[in-house]
Protein backbone atom coordinates (compact mmCIF):
# COMPACT_ATOMS: atom_id res chain seq x y z
CA UNK A 1 0.00 0.00 0.00
CA UNK A 2 1.45 3.38 -0.99
CA UNK A 3 1.58 6.58 0.96
CA UNK A 4 -1.50 8.75 0.95
CA UNK A 5 -1.60 11.98 -0.98
CA UNK A 6 -2.10 15.33 0.68
CA UNK A 7 -5.63 15.55 -0.77
CA UNK A 8 -6.44 12.25 0.99
CA UNK A 9 -4.86 13.57 4.20
CA UNK A 10 -7.14 16.60 4.07
CA UNK A 11 -10.34 14.55 3.83
CA UNK A 12 -10.29 13.91 7.57
CA UNK A 13 -12.37 16.31 9.66
CA UNK A 14 -11.88 14.68 13.08
CA UNK A 15 -8.47 13.51 14.30
CA UNK A 16 -8.14 11.02 17.17
CA UNK A 17 -4.68 10.79 18.73
CA UNK A 18 -3.62 8.06 21.16
CA UNK A 19 -0.71 8.95 23.49
CA UNK A 20 1.09 6.16 25.35
CA UNK A 21 2.36 6.12 28.91
CA UNK A 22 5.58 5.33 30.77
CA UNK A 23 7.90 2.86 29.08
CA UNK A 24 5.35 1.89 26.43
CA UNK A 25 5.40 2.46 22.71
CA UNK A 26 1.63 2.49 22.72
CA UNK A 27 1.67 0.27 19.66
CA UNK A 28 -0.59 -2.49 21.03
CA UNK A 29 -2.93 -0.11 22.85
CA UNK A 30 -2.99 2.21 19.86
CA UNK A 31 -3.79 -0.54 17.37
CA UNK A 32 -6.58 -1.81 19.61
CA UNK A 33 -8.01 1.71 19.97
CA UNK A 34 -7.69 2.27 16.23
CA UNK A 35 -9.63 -0.94 15.51
CA UNK A 36 -12.25 -0.10 18.13
CA UNK A 37 -12.80 3.36 16.65
CA UNK A 38 -12.89 2.09 13.05
CA UNK A 39 -15.37 -0.65 14.00
CA UNK A 40 -17.58 1.89 15.73
CA UNK A 41 -17.23 4.98 13.51
CA UNK A 42 -15.92 3.60 10.21
CA UNK A 43 -13.53 5.78 8.19
CA UNK A 44 -16.02 8.57 7.53
CA UNK A 45 -13.96 11.71 8.08
CA UNK A 46 -11.93 10.27 10.97
CA UNK A 47 -8.17 9.88 11.17
CA UNK A 48 -6.60 7.88 13.99
CA UNK A 49 -2.97 8.59 14.87
CA UNK A 50 -0.71 6.81 17.37
CA UNK A 51 1.72 9.28 18.92
CA UNK A 52 5.39 8.49 18.50
CA UNK A 53 6.70 11.64 20.21
CA UNK A 54 8.04 9.81 23.26
CA UNK A 55 8.79 6.47 21.60
CA UNK A 56 12.37 5.40 21.04
CA UNK A 57 13.86 3.03 18.50
CA UNK A 58 14.34 0.42 21.23
CA UNK A 59 12.41 -0.39 24.42
CA UNK A 60 15.33 0.96 26.46
CA UNK A 61 15.26 4.28 24.57
CA UNK A 62 11.48 4.53 25.08
CA UNK A 63 11.92 3.89 28.80
CA UNK A 64 14.58 6.62 28.91
CA UNK A 65 12.45 9.14 26.97
CA UNK A 66 9.41 8.58 29.16
CA UNK A 67 11.50 8.97 32.33
CA UNK A 68 12.55 12.55 31.43
CA UNK A 69 9.44 14.06 33.01
CA UNK A 70 6.13 15.61 32.06
CA UNK A 71 7.57 18.86 30.71
CA UNK A 72 9.97 17.10 28.35
CA UNK A 73 7.36 14.58 27.18
CA UNK A 74 4.67 17.26 26.95
CA UNK A 75 6.90 19.48 24.82
CA UNK A 76 7.72 16.54 22.54
CA UNK A 77 4.04 15.71 22.14
CA UNK A 78 3.15 19.39 21.55
CA UNK A 79 5.65 19.50 18.66
CA UNK A 80 4.24 16.29 17.22
CA UNK A 81 0.66 17.55 17.64
CA UNK A 82 1.52 20.71 15.68
CA UNK A 83 2.93 18.55 12.88
CA UNK A 84 -0.23 16.41 12.85
CA UNK A 85 -2.51 19.47 12.78
CA UNK A 86 -0.48 20.95 9.91
CA UNK A 87 -0.61 17.66 7.98
CA UNK A 88 -4.39 17.40 8.36
CA UNK A 89 -4.98 21.11 7.89
CA UNK A 90 -8.67 20.81 7.00
CA UNK A 91 -9.48 19.05 10.28
CA UNK A 92 -11.92 20.92 12.49
CA UNK A 93 -12.18 18.51 15.42
CA UNK A 94 -9.61 16.87 17.66
CA UNK A 95 -9.85 14.15 20.29
CA UNK A 96 -6.88 13.04 22.39
CA UNK A 97 -6.73 9.81 24.40
CA UNK A 98 -3.81 9.56 26.81
CA UNK A 99 -2.94 6.42 28.72
CA UNK A 100 -1.26 6.91 32.10
CA UNK A 101 1.68 9.31 31.63
CA UNK A 102 0.33 9.95 28.13
CA UNK A 103 -2.60 11.74 29.78
CA UNK A 104 -0.18 14.14 31.47
CA UNK A 105 1.72 14.72 28.21
CA UNK A 106 -1.59 15.41 26.48
CA UNK A 107 -2.80 17.85 29.13
CA UNK A 108 0.51 19.72 28.91
CA UNK A 109 0.35 19.95 25.11
CA UNK A 110 -3.32 21.02 25.11
CA UNK A 111 -2.53 23.82 27.56
CA UNK A 112 0.42 24.94 25.48
CA UNK A 113 -1.27 24.85 22.05
CA UNK A 114 -4.87 25.73 22.85
CA UNK A 115 -4.42 28.57 25.32
CA UNK A 116 -5.39 32.15 24.60
CA UNK A 117 -4.38 33.54 21.19
CA UNK A 118 -3.97 30.08 19.72
CA UNK A 119 -3.23 29.60 16.04
CA UNK A 120 -5.48 26.53 16.28
CA UNK A 121 -8.75 28.41 16.92
CA UNK A 122 -10.38 26.66 13.95
CA UNK A 123 -10.01 23.29 15.72
CA UNK A 124 -12.50 22.23 18.38
CA UNK A 125 -11.14 19.96 21.09
CA UNK A 126 -14.02 17.48 21.27
CA UNK A 127 -12.67 14.90 23.72
CA UNK A 128 -9.76 14.70 26.08
CA UNK A 129 -9.65 11.30 27.75
CA UNK A 130 -7.00 10.38 30.28
CA UNK A 131 -6.91 6.70 31.25
CA UNK A 132 -5.32 6.01 34.66
CA UNK A 133 -3.29 9.25 34.52
CA UNK A 134 -1.62 10.29 37.79
CA UNK A 135 -2.88 13.90 37.93
CA UNK A 136 -2.41 13.96 41.71
CA UNK A 137 1.11 12.53 41.51
CA UNK A 138 2.16 9.13 42.72
CA UNK A 139 3.34 7.65 45.96
CA UNK A 140 6.14 5.08 45.72
CA UNK A 141 5.49 1.99 47.82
Amino acid sequence: MGTSSSSEDNNHQHIFIFVHGFGSSGHRHGLYMKKLFRDHFGDNGFKFVISKANTGYTPAETLFRTSLGVRSGGEAFARELEQILNKYSSATELSIIGSSLGGLYSRYAIGKLFGSESEWDHISLINFVALASPFLGYSPV
